[in-house]
């Protein structure tokens, strides 16, 4: 049985010159992903250290959610160009064992 919400992330490496264009891709998904029924947290970073890592991280109410999400018509549509952009992906689901203290919001 499923307990707890289902978080997903991962870290994407551009193509060489294409590491803006593969942030503004994965920028364009924010809006409609956030919208979806279950999406409870959706964000992207970009490394410090190295310009062409992008990093997302998404929290969703479940699996069938999560699951949703990858067949939805806006992530499709960005997973059939996303060779001309995306060298390579490594992305992970996982459930919260356990949190050191309640989450905070972080001031930038």
């Amino acid at each position: 049985m499923e307990r707890g919400n289902i978080t997903s992330f991962g870290k994407c490496h551009a193509v060489p010159g294409q590491e803006d264009e593969l942030g503004r891709r994965m920028e364009a998904l924010i809006d409609s992903t956030a919208s979806e029924a279950g999406c409870l947290r959706y964000d992207l970073y970009r490394s410090g250290g190295n310009p062409d890592v992008w990093i997302f991280f998404e929290v969703w109410e479940s699996e069938a959610h999560l699951y949703a999400h990858i067949a939805s018509a806006h992530f499709r549509s960005f997973l059939e160009t996303a060779h001309e952009v995306l060298a390579e992906v490594s992305s992970y689901h996982a459930r919260l064992v356990r949190r050191s203290h309640e989450s905070r919001e972080v001031a930038f």
